[in-house]
Order: C-alpha cells, then sequence, then structure tokens
C-alpha cells in the first residue's frame, strides 16, 4: 500500500509539474518557442526511454523502498525549485541579461490592448 501511495504522489507530482515547467521555458524564449519546445519534448523522450535501465539498477543496488524514497525527495526537491520560480520568476529573468542580450529579451509591462499614448482609441 505504501509503495502504490509513494508511485501515485511521484507521478503525480511529475505530472503537475511539466506543464507549469514547460509553459515558463517556452515563453522565456520568445523569439524562439518552437525550438524550445523541440528541446524541451526531446530530453523528456530521451529521459523516459532512459529511465527504464536507470531504474532497473538503482532497483538492484538500494532496493524497492530506498528506490521509491528518494525517487519521492527528488521529486519534493524539485517542487521547491518549481515554488521559487514560480514566485520569483521575474528576478530570474532579469538575470539572464547577464549571460545573454539575445535570450533576455521579455515582454513585460508592454500593452496588447489598451489606450494610445495621445489618450485617443
Amino acid at each position: 500500500m505504501v509503495l502504490a501511495l509513494a508511485s501515485f504522489l511521484i507521478w503525480f507530482a511529475a505530472l503537475l509539474v511539466l506543464p507549469v515547467c514547460y509553459n515558463y521555458i517556452v515563453e522565456c524564449f520568445i523569439h524562439t518557442p518552437v525550438e524550445a519546445s523541440v528541446a524541451l519534448n526531446s530530453y523528456r523522450i530521451a529521459f523516459g526511454l532512459m529511465s527504464v535501465f536507470i531504474i532497473t539498477q538503482w532497483q538492484m543496488a538500494v532496493g524497492v523502498g530506498w528506490m521509491w524514497g528518494m525517487g519521492a525527495f527528488f521529486v519534493l526537491a524539485v517542487d521547491v525549485l518549481m515554488v521559487l520560480v514560480i514566485f520569483k520568476g521575474h528576478a530570474v529573468r532579469k538575470l539572464t541579461v547577464h549571460i545573454s542580450e539575445k535570450i533576455a529579451a521579455t515582454e513585460d509591462g508592454e500593452r496588447i490592448i489598451g489606450e494610445k499614448e495621445d489618450g485617443a482609441p
């Protein structure tokens, strides 16, 4: 029963976090969203295929209980990082300027609908 609950929590947390991560990363690269999405999906497929081989050896090395327990803590750590990104993402984006001006492009503060500067609609 505990193993089933741990499995459920790990998969639920992973499925909960993935769309948030994907959306945030694609929105960060406003000039190349398709390329960012392709890269993320390639990583997801590669890691998904590799995980079968990694988990089998991991289980043989530490046992089922430790494998799922460690996996739960890893997911918890990633969830904490995602909460930080959700609440402090704007500050992280401001730091991107130090890495590259090209990828630091942002739409923050732009108005899509509204009055023009001179007051005309």
